[in-house]
């Protein structure tokens, strides 16, 4: 269980990672009803990111359907996070090598 990594006014709270995919999550707190930001991310040559946003206490809903938060939206910017988050997190938890 990694520490929480704070990112400006959110945490990453939960991580996953596999192969070519990743699925974070950032909260504005520890708290798992707290304001959040669900992405998933496929990270082969044709990069792809799903975002959801949740306010507290609420539903997840695709960022695509909120007008003002999709035009927000920098898909490079998102690869860029991603690929940072699977260079780190593969040198803090390197692969076992069978």
């Amino acid at each position: 269980m990694p520490d929480i990594v704070s990112i400006d006014d959110f945490l990453l709270c939960d991580l996953n990672l596999s192969d070519k995919e990743l699925e974070v999550v950032f909260r504005r707190s520890p708290d798992i009803k707290a304001e959040q930001f669900r992405l998933k991310m496929i990270l082969k040559e044709e990069f792809s990111v799903d975002v959801s946003h949740a306010e507290e206490n609420g539903v997840e809903t695709n960022i695509i359907a909120v007008p003002e938060l999709k035009n927000e939206l920098n898909i490079l910017r998102l690869q860029e996070l991603g690929r940072k988050i699977v260079e780190q997190t593969n040198n803090l938890y390197p692969k076992n090598k069978d």
